[in-house]
């Protein structure tokens, strides 16, 4: 029997990254109980306005002009059913979860509420620097000050991956992650080596994760994360992959992507370069003269993207990370029809920052 879900959802960029766990955050993944109540109505509702996507990869880069995307003919086309979760903060105070990421990081002051959620960044804003958001994710970064990063890390040699990881791994036990339900990501830079810690739901990569950025003489000089918690929703219909490739292409679908995705470290010269349009072939004024890309998709493999519903609750959706014939990827909303319902939303203030697939 199918299950509808009284929640809603707008796709938009989810603030933050990383789930923190411990006895002080929930950050934890969890799922129903029995006790569970699911009121009845559609799940998710998309506003018509440009859309915007944090999905279940790394990052996403903004295409120079409207895409399409049409399955290739031996795309799979097979329905099927897959769980869903959303954050939630329940039990998590903000306070609480401030004094006890200040205890493991060693951020100096003590805890003040500020307009936007608690800090205990210095009266002078020297020292290490550490802030909770109160928003849904109740996300929360660490940073020391540049210059005292410099005085607790002496010029020396960056760590290895191995190094950087094991300090990572000690600074999020600490915090009560669970070691064994993360992707491991390590990534180098020119002063520093950032460790990632993916979340895993049931095996599949999400899009939150914990980081740690680590510099020489194996310091400890950010991180960021989030004290909300993943609890897992009803299973959703899902629609085959070449379903979901062709009503991508049909207003107001179109809203939802599929959104550009690459991972780190893979150099992609349309994503540097400038936008600029071709150079029309006919006289001004006679033809609009559009640049247009139509991608075909060979291959879509079912994971999870994140969406932000218009309460500011934050859904993570079963969608699929499409591979076009050109080798880029993308992703694409992969909920069946009857769990989706469009509303009207005003447009986002002018600065936002906002990506729109037009197809």
């Amino acid at each position: 029997m199918s299950v509808r879900r009284g929640v809603v959802i707008a796709v938009s960029a989810c603030a933050g990254l990383a789930v923190v766990a411990g006895a002080f955050a929930a950050g934890r993944l969890t799922a129903p109980g029995p006790a569970i109540v699911v009121t009845s109505g559609a799940v998710v509702e998309e506003s018509p306005a440009p859309a915007m996507v944090d999905v279940a990869v790394d990052s996403e880069v903004r295409t120079p002009w409207p895409v399409s995307f049409v399955p290739a003919a031996d795309l799979g086309d097979v329905p099927a059913t897959a769980v869903g979760y959303r954050l939630v903060r329940t039990g998590v105070s903000g306070r609480g979860l401030a004094s006890g990421l200040a205890q493991v990081f060693g951020a100096p002051g003590d805890v003040v509420e500020t307009a936007d959620g608690w800090s205990t960044a210095t009266t002078d804003g020297s020292g290490a620097r550490l802030s909770v958001a109160d928003d849904e994710a109740l996300s929360w970064t660490y940073a020391q000050d540049a210059q005292d990063a410099k005085a607790g890390s002496p010029a020396g040699p960056l760590p290895t991956p191995k190094q950087a990881r094991a300090v990572a791994e000690q600074q999020l036990a600490a915090l009560g992650v669970r070691l064994d339900q993360v992707d491991w990501q390590v990534l180098r830079h020119a002063d520093s080596v950032e460790v990632i810690a993916w979340q895993l739901a049931d095996g599949t990569r999400t899009s939150l994760a914990w980081s740690v950025v680590v510099g020489p003489d194996q310091h400890v000089i950010a991180a960021s994360g989030m004290g909300a918690s993943l609890e897992a929703l009803p299973a959703y219909d899902v629609v085959g992959a070449a379903t979901a490739v062709a009503r991508s292409a049909q207003a107001p679908w179109s809203s939802l992507g599929p959104v550009r995705v690459m991972t780190p470290g893979r150099r992609d010269a349309e994503a540097d370069a400038e936008t600029v349009l071709p150079s029309p072939s006919v006289p001004a004024g006679s033809t609009l003269v559009v640049g247009a890309t139509t991608e075909t998709v060979t291959d879509a493999e079912l994971q999870l993207a994140q969406y932000r519903q218009p309460d500011g609750s934050v859904l993570v959706l079963p969608a699929y990370l499409l591979t076009a014939d050109d080798g880029t990827q993308w992703t694409t909303l992969a909920v069946g029809s009857s769990d989706v319902r469009f509303v009207p939303a005003p447009l986002p203030a002018t600065g936002e920052d906002t990506t729109t697939v037009s197809p």
